[in-house]
């Protein structure tokens, strides 16, 4: 097993969405939302289908000389579904950011000196 190969393996224990995503796809976190980054170069906006179902999602991006397909599974109950995403598409990647669910935030708990 090479050096690589075991970091994906151990990458993928520790971070399940990084299992759930293919080559030309991202998932990211911070503290209030979720970032899904797809490269898909020599296509513009209106060239791109995204699908939101079942807690997955699907794009699908083409042009004349260019054909990208996408599917991931997204965060269950993570996601605030009565929010919508927003996609952007700059210097070929695609950015779709997904705000948290009010239980997917991180808590913080303030100190008091006593």
């Amino acid at each position: 097993m090479s050096i690589a190969t075991l970091f994906s393996e151990v990458e993928k224990a520790f971070n399940p969405l990084a299992s759930c995503c293919s080559k030309g796809l991202t998932f990211k976190e911070d503290d209030g939302c979720f970032l899904l980054e797809a490269v898909i170069p020599g296509v513009k906006a209106d060239q791109v289908d995204i699908k939101l179902e079942k807690g997955s999602i699907c794009i699908e991006a083409k042009s004349d000389k260019y054909r990208y397909s996408y599917q991931a599974l997204l965060p269950s109950g993570e996601i605030d579904e009565s929010a919508a995403p927003e996609a952007s598409l700059e210097d070929g990647i695609l950015r779709i950011q997904f705000p948290k669910a009010k239980q997917a935030k991180p808590l913080k708990i303030t100190v008091k000196q006593q």
